[in-house]
């Protein structure tokens, strides 16, 4: 069980990666210069996705320590 909830903590983090990246590209692309509109948004989930991302990671290595699968 903390096997899988790892791996879904490791996919939330790869979603908020890929939101950021989105957000950002968004912006670049059809914003103004002077108004960026989710900037904020996307340095949230830039400034999360490593903390979920090692949070899932330490869930699967004390899974592995623990023996369960």
């Amino acid at each position: 069980m903390l096997r899988s909830l790892s791996r879904g903590t490791t996919t939330v983090a790869l979603a908020l990666i890929w939101l950021a990246g989105g957000w950002l590209a968004c912006d670049v692309l059809f914003a103004d210069p002077a108004q960026l509109v989710f900037e904020d948004l996307a340095i949230l989930c830039a400034v999360l996705a490593p903390v979920v991302y090692l949070i899932g990671w330490a869930m699967r290595w004390l899974s592995l320590r623990a023996g369960t699968a």
